[in-house]
C-alpha cells in the first residue's frame, strides 16, 4: 500500500499506522462500516432539503414552498447533528467491541447507548454550535495544526 509519506515527516507514519488499523478494523468486521453509510445517508437528505429551496426559490419561483424547505432546514439542523453524533458514538462502541475480538452490530453498538440520548443531544448541540462559529480560515489554520 503505502509505504511512506516523505513530505509530512512523522505525522507520515502517525497517518500510515491509521491507515493501516483502520483497513484491519474493516477487515476484521465490515459492519463498522454500516454507520458510516447511515450518516451519508441522512447528510444526503439535508443536501437535498437544500437544493429544493434553492429550486422553489429561483427556478419554479414558489417562495412559499421556498420558505418550507428553509423551514425544514432549521428544524432538521439539530435532528440531523444529533443523528451524526449518535452514529459516531454507535461507531466508537464498535470498534471497541471488534478491538476486544467481539462480533458487533449497529443494534448492539445502539443498545449500549441506552440513556445518552439527552447528552448525546446536548453534545451535538455543542459540536454544531463549534462548527458553524469556526470561520473558514480557522478551520484551514486547524487542519493544519
Amino acid at each position: 500500500m503505502f509505504t511512506h509519506f516523505p513530505s509530512l515527516g512523522g505525522k507520515g507514519k502517525d497517518v500510515q499506522g491509521l491507515l493501516k488499523s483502520s483497513i484491519a478494523l474493516l477487515g476484521k468486521d465490515i459492519d463498522v462500516f454500516k454507520p458510516s453509510v447511515y450518516m451519508t445517508f441522512i447528510k444526503s437528505i439535508r443536501i437535498f432539503t437544500s437544493f429544493f429551496s434553492l429550486y422553489f426559490f429561483f427556478i419554479s419561483k414558489e417562495i412559499g414552498l421556498g420558505f418550507v424547505s428553509i423551514l425544514a432546514l432549521f428544524i432538521m439542523a439539530p435532528i440531523i447533528s444529533y443523528m451524526n453524533m449518535r452514529y459516531k458514538a454507535i461507531t466508537s462502541w464498535m470498534i471497541y467491541d471488534v478491538l476486544r475480538g467481539k462480533d458487533t452490530d449497529v443494534s448492539i453498538g445502539s443498545k449500549e447507548l441506552r440513556g445518552l440520548g439527552f447528552t448525546l443531544f446536548l453534545y451535538s448541540i455543542v459540536d454544531h454550535i463549534t462548527k458553524s462559529a469556526i470561520t473558514p480560515k480557522k478551520r484551514k489554520m486547524a487542519l493544519l495544526a
